[in-house]
């Protein structure tokens, strides 16, 4: 018997991932190493832990957190003090006068503090804006390396030139217009504070821009993207009306016939609808707490991916289905499933004709937008 084998190709992300903006050094200078290195280095001349370690308190690293901050002020000096020879490396003279220096020692704690943040604090994976200097330029969205992985040292250039920094390892996820990001976090990306929290709404968006379709918790994130100058509203409503059916029918054990779930009065769930529909690359994204959403970009991979929708959907009503999700190799598969057995079993009580016009439908209204879900379905013998 055929097998159709569907890759759900979605992220899975830890519950308790945060998204942080982290400044990419004074004048923005540490930038290009992120996108060309996928290095995160810290902005504190000469400042140096052992690897796997955090970082010690102010008070024990005072002389090497005072000359980065002397370092610090060197590099910012006007163009008229160019020729200006640079501080001593020598931690000895640094060791007296700490506290001369009103707020030196103050200075020298949010060093230390932003250092031990990124260095330590932000888990392994987590997600981090690295905003560019022009509005017109493009934010990076990476995730962080281990915190236990060997640190890297980078040299600097520009007003930071012969001066070095340890860095962080990320592996850069996506590069996204700043203009894309939300208003908040475009205005913090402007502030000079090394590390700031994204929560919230502002949060989820990011989290979009970064992963397209994911996973977190009890929320499960689904969508398209046209390759059109105008988003199909009909795509959208379709996709509206399948979401609905199947979570409907997962409650309720009731099939609801295609187009009528608009109307319907005993319909108690409808999936949250984000989108940026109305320019060029305009993606839309269901978001709920149930499998439908994933029961929805099932469907949409089966309609786009070019295969016959008549002998997909009878292998779906069977069961014959195998899913599997390539960017959580070995992770649990228990919501895949989940999501697969509620499509055979709405596919299989619906019956052809509806179940067909779905598959139909929602592949008409994915082709009129030249879109393409993410990841791939194709029936094997």
């Amino acid at each position: 018997m055929p097998i159709l084998k569907i890759d759900l190709a979605t992220r899975v992300l830890d519950d308790q991932m945060q998204v942080n903006l982290i400044h990419p050094g004074a004048r923005y200078v540490f930038y290009d190493n992120v996108i060309q290195n996928s290095l995160l280095p810290v902005d504190l001349p000469f400042f140096d832990v052992p690897d796997g370690q955090p970082v010690p308190d102010a008070d024990q690293i005072a002389p090497m957190l005072e000359r980065a901050r002397i370092m610090r002020r060197w590099a910012k000096r006007p163009k008229s003090e160019a020729r200006t020879p640079r501080p001593s490396r020598d931690l000895d003279f640094y060791r007296t006068g700490l506290n001369l220096v009103a707020g030196a020692q103050g200075a020298r704690t949010r060093l230390r503090n932003a250092a031990q943040e990124i260095l330590w604090d932000m888990p392994e994976s987590s997600l981090v804006v690295i905003p560019q200097k022009g509005i017109s330029g493009k934010a990076v969205l990476a995730e962080l390396g281990s915190q236990n992985a060997a640190r890297s040292r980078v040299q600097g250039h520009g007003h930071y030139a012969g001066l070095e920094f340890l860095a962080r390892s990320v592996t850069v996820v996506n590069k996204v217009p700043m203009l894309a990001l939300p208003a908040d976090v475009l205005g913090a990306a402007r502030s000079t504070s090394a590390v700031q929290n994204i929560g919230g709404h502002s949060e989820d968006r990011i989290l979009r821009l970064a992963y397209g379709d994911y996973q977190r918790d009890s929320d499960f994130v689904a969508g398209v993207m046209a390759n059109t100058d105008d988003f199909d509203a009909l795509v959208l409503g379709q996709m509206i009306d399948l979401h609905v059916a199947i979570e409907h029918f997962v409650e309720t054990g009731e099939v609801l016939e295609p187009g009528r779930v608009t109307w319907a009065r005993r319909v108690a769930h409808a999936p949250y609808l984000h989108a940026t529909i109305n320019s060029p690359n305009g993606r839309a994204s269901l978001e709920s707490k149930g499998v439908a959403t994933f029961g929805v970009k099932l469907l949409g991979i089966v309609a786009a991916s070019g295969i016959s929708l008549a002998v997909a959907g009878d292998l779906i009503a069977q069961g014959h289905v195998d899913v599997a999700n390539s960017q959580e190799p070995g992770g649990s598969t228990a919501i895949i499933q989940a999501s697969a057995s509620a499509l055979t079993n709405f596919f299989a009580t619906s019956g052809y004709s509806s179940y067909n016009e779905y598959l139909v439908g929602l592949q008409n209204g994915l082709e009129r937008n030249a879109t393409k879900p993410q990841g791939t379905a194709k029936i094997t013998p």
